[in-house]
Parts: C-alpha cells; sequence; structure tokens
C-alpha cells in the first residue's frame, strides 16, 4: 500500500513539475527570448509584469479614458488617445515601432511606412493571422477565410473571392436599393409625424439595413428570415470579446465557466440554424451563384476533408453574416455625420447624385460616376476606419523592411493611428478634406500603402468592393431624399468596440424631408 502511495505521489510530482516547466515555458521564457531578439534591433517597449504582460496597464489607461471622455463630448477627429490610449501612450515614449506584451503574446506595434509597405506587398503565406487570436475567437468565426493560414487560406479565398469580385457586385446593386427603400420610408414617416424635423438615433436601422442587404445579396433571404442567426451571432460575440483578464492565459478557453458555458451552447445553436439554411438551399439551388451557393458547390465537388466539412460552409457563413455588415454599417454612421458637420460637401454631394442618377434609383453604372460622393467615402473612411486596427503573426522567421521578426511574433497596425499620422497625411491629417483624394488613393498622401480601411496585402478584405457599393447606395439615396444636421443629443465619444470604431452613445442625428 505503501509503495502505491509512493508511486502516486511520485506521479502527481512529475505532473506537477511538467505543467510548471510548460507554463513557465510558454508564459515567461518564450515571450523572453522574443523580446530580446526585438531589443537587439532597437525595438524596445514597456516592461511587462508577471502573468498579464502589460494588459493591466492597456486596462488602467482604459479606465482612465472612460472617465475622462464622460466629461468631454467635443466633436474632433483627433481622438487618438479614446481609441488606444495604451498605444497612444507608447508611441510618444518608443516611437512608431515598439513592442509589449498581452499575456503570453508578443506584440510589434506597426505604424511605420517602410514596415507598412513590406508588410503590404509581402505575398508569401507565412505572415497570417495570429494563432492565440485564432484559439480565442474559434467558437465565432472557426476556421473560415478570415481566420485561417496558409494552403486553407488560400484555397478558400479562390472559392469565396469571385462571388464578391466587382463584376458579381454589380449584379447586387438591385438588391441594395430593395433592402434601402423601406427604411427611407419609416424614416420619411418619422419625419412627417414630427413636424419636417426629426431627431432620429440611426444605430439600430442601419444595422438592420445592412444585415438585411447581406441576407438578400449574400444568402437570398431576406433579414427577417436570418434574425435569429444575426441575434445569436451578436451574443456570441459579445461574450466571447468580453473575456477580460484571460486573455492570453494557456487553456482559459477551456474551463467550463459560465462564461464558456454560453459560448459553448450558442455555438452548437447558430450551427443548427445555419445547417437549417444550408439544407434547404441544397433541396432549391440557385440560379444565381451568390456566396452560399458557392460554398454548398465546394462541398459537393470535394477531393479534401476541408472541402467535405460541413465546418467549412458553417464558418465561412458565420464570418459572412456577422462581419459583412458591421464594416458599411459602422462606415454609413460616420459618413453622415461628417456631412452633417460639413454642409458644403453635402450640397456638393446632393448635387451630383441628382446629376448623375436624375430622379431614378442607383444602378452598377451610376453610382461607379459618384466621385464627389467618393472622395468624401475615402475620408471618412480615413478619419474613422471601421476596424482600429489590423493584426498579423509571423508564421515562420522572416524579414521585412530589414527587421527579422521571430515565428509566432504579434504584429499589430493601428489604423486609426495610421491614418491620422501628418508625416504620412501632411499637417491637416486630422481635419476633413475629401479633396486629397480627388486623384484617386495613390495621390491622396506620401505613402499609399497607408491607406488601409479594408486591411492590407493579400489578405485584403474580400468584401470591400460590395461594402462600397452599399455606402454609395445607401447614401445616395439617402441624400436625394433627405439634409442632414448634427444633433444636439449627439456627444462625440469614438470607441473600440469589437474590433470596429463605433460611436460610443450611439449615433443621433437631425433629418429633414427635401
Amino acid at each position: 500500500m505503501e509503495a502505491l502511495v509512493e508511486i502516486c505521489l511520485s506521479f502527481f510530482l512529475l505532473l506537477t513539475c511538467s505543467f510548471a516547466f510548460i507554463f513557465y515555458n510558454v508564459m515567461i521564457l518564450k515571450p523572453q527570448r522574443m523580446r530580446e531578439k526585438l531589443r537587439r534591433q532597437g525595438i524596445k517597449g514597456p516592461q511587462p509584469s508577471f502573468f498579464y504582460g502589460n494588459l493591466l496597464v492597456v486596462k488602467g489607461l482604459s479606465r482612465k479614458r472612460d472617465k475622462a471622455a464622460k466629461k468631454d463630448g467635443e466633436i474632433s477627429h483627433n481622438r487618438l488617445y479614446d481609441i488606444y490610449p495604451g498605444i497612444a501612450t507608447w508611441t510618444k515614449r518608443y516611437g512608431k515601432i515598439f513592442t509589449y506584451t498581452l499575456g503570453k503574446m508578443v506584440v510589434v506595434n506597426v505604424a511605420h511606412p517602410d514596415l507598412l509597405k513590406a508588410m503590404n506587398t509581402h505575398t508569401g503565406l507565412d505572415l497570417g493571422k495570429s494563432e492565440q487570436q485564432r484559439k480565442e475567437w474559434k467558437a465565432l468565426l472557426g476556421d473560415s477565410l478570415v481566420w485561417t493560414n496558409g494552403s486553407a487560406w488560400h484555397y478558400q479565398r479562390k472559392i469565396i473571392q469571385p462571388t464578391l469580385a466587382p463584376e458579381k457586385v454589380k449584379g447586387m446593386v438591385d438588391l441594395i436599393v430593395e433592402s434601402t427603400l423601406p427604411f427611407l420610408k419609416s424614416w420619411e414617416d418619422r419625419i412627417q409625424s414630427e413636424g419636417g424635423v426629426a431627431d432620429i438615433k440611426i444605430d439600430e436601422d442601419l444595422e438592420n439595413l445592412t444585415a438585411d442587404v447581406i441576407s438578400r445579396a449574400c444568402f437570398g433571404s431576406t433579414y427577417a428570415q436570418g434574425e435569429k442567426i444575426f441575434l445569436k451571432l451578436k451574443e456570441l460575440h459579445k461574450l466571447i470579446y468580453s473575456r477580460g483578464l484571460t486573455t492570453g492565459v494557456p487553456g482559459s478557453s477551456y474551463l467550463p465557466t459560465k462564461r464558456n458555458l454560453g459560448i459553448w451552447r450558442l455555438e452548437k445553436e447558430i450551427e443548427s440554424l445555419i445547417l437549417k439554411v444550408v439544407e434547404d438551399r441544397k433541396k432549391h439551388p440557385s440560379q444565381e451563384k451568390d456566396f452560399l451557393q458557392s460554398v454548398v458547390d465546394a462541398t459537393s465537388v470535394s477531393q479534401t476533408e476541408l472541402k467535405s466539412s460541413p465546418g467549412f460552409i458553417v464558418d465561412n457563413c458565420k464570418t459572412i453574416y456577422l462581419a459583412g455588415h458591421s464594416t458599411t454599417m459602422v462606415a454609413t454612421r460616420w459618413t453622415l455625420l461628417l456631412l452633417a458637420m460639413n454642409q458644403d460637401w453635402q450640397a456638393r454631394c446632393r448635387r451630383e447624385v441628382l446629376e448623375v442618377h436624375g430622379g431614378c434609383y442607383p444602378d452598377a453604372n451610376s453610382i461607379n460616376k459618384l466621385k464627389t460622393l467618393t472622395m468624401v467615402i475615402n475620408e471618412s473612411l480615413r478619419l474613422y476606419p471601421p476596424p482600429t486596427h489590423v493584426v498579423r503573426e509571423a508564421i515562420d522567421d522572416l524579414n521585412l523592411a530589414g527587421i527579422f521578426l521571430p515565428k509566432g511574433l504579434t504584429m499589430l497596425i493601428p489604423v486609426s493611428m495610421v491614418h491620422h499620422d501628418p508625416d504620412i497625411w501632411g499637417p491637416d491629417a486630422d481635419e476633413f478634406k475629401p479633396e486629397r483624394f480627388e486623384n484617386g488613393v495613390m495621390a491622396a498622401c506620401k505613402y499609399p500603402h497607408a491607406f488601409l480601411p479594408f486591411g492590407l496585402g493579400p489578405r485584403v478584405c474580400v468584401g470591400q468592393h460590395l461594402a462600397m457599393a452599399e455606402l454609395k447606395v445607401i447614401l445616395s439615396l439617402f441624400l436625394s431624399k433627405f439634409s442632414v444636421m448634427v444633433s444636439p443629443k449627439y456627444r462625440h465619444s469614438p470607441k473600440t468596440r469589437y474590433w470596429m470604431l463605433v460611436p460610443e452613445y450611439g449615433m443621433n442625428i437631425l433629418m429633414k424631408r427635401l
């Protein structure tokens, strides 16, 4: 009996020592070695603390920012500290390239034009998505195009990109118009009932509108039919994003906490709902090869495990449902605010819309003639880019712009900071000046590769053409019917939420029927 006890104790001690060694190696030694490799190249940063790295400092600065924001409602386009309290603080101290640590994840801040250009033009498969973030967000985005790396990403890109190519998007313009008209009618009724001018909080309406566009264009249905999926995805998104101080801690996503149990439940429910949509499409195939039909067809001609897996369909459907409408929703809100603040540009865009469309609805050809509106949209995407940052990871050791980036290193590009850099955009970088895009993106600034509203490099957002078409259609229809002013209820506080730059207290605008 004593021998058995000794064996059990020895085994337990061995397990404890093994776990302690793995923990020490993962949480301390590997990050320390990585930071040392960067320090030898002159890339410095704040000293991390045990276990959390610099995460507690980031959260402390964020709380300080939140308190300050409550006292400040000034409409200024220079709100970089509000968006990146940690990065803004460290940039002043260490420059545009520095390193910090979140849990075990070592991050390099990338805001220097030379390194941005190198990343933008790098075509190898050794620069991909963060493995740690892939694990943390797997329940939401799975192994979809957005989160896969290497050959799996390349394969999915070949399937999905053609479904959202410019020629395909042309055929979606009429669907965007059909989705938009009922929402404009509801605003017209509201304005009429309130005596000609209405103060409207547009956030929920725009969310429903852009979700309806994605449902029609990519799934051949309406938002009402996919509403359950959208609502559950929003709930799942909120749960995953709220993991807080467990970020970067190994194994935290496997603990049966209340939050994790909720995530697992929603993941199963969403999968079940999407598979019902897929089964219905298999029974009633679409003549138009939309997004859903393309991924369904890809599974039927399968030679690989990836193609035949239902996860391939479910994960990419979740991604399109969730991410497909969010960029447009956020960008529309900021563009309407900027038009409300700049009545001269609003009048110029309206004149152009009326001249180009001549009282008719937008179509695929006419929206390409809206040069002034496109300039305004691009300037809005520059000042308030929907994704606040882009993240990449070195899948293997690589060298970019003369900097050695070790395998496993995470690179974060703070898009808003890059878009407000006076070294790139000039001394008026914080001002609304659409004329900078008069001759296109390539002539808008000193480093054209620093315009990143849809990401960068080969992994640039496949839905960018659909997003731009939506923005042009929605805004042109809006301008043909309404004038817009800044509401006294609006409180300016741009904030990062779920990686998107959103108005913290929502977007109220004053609408008047023309």
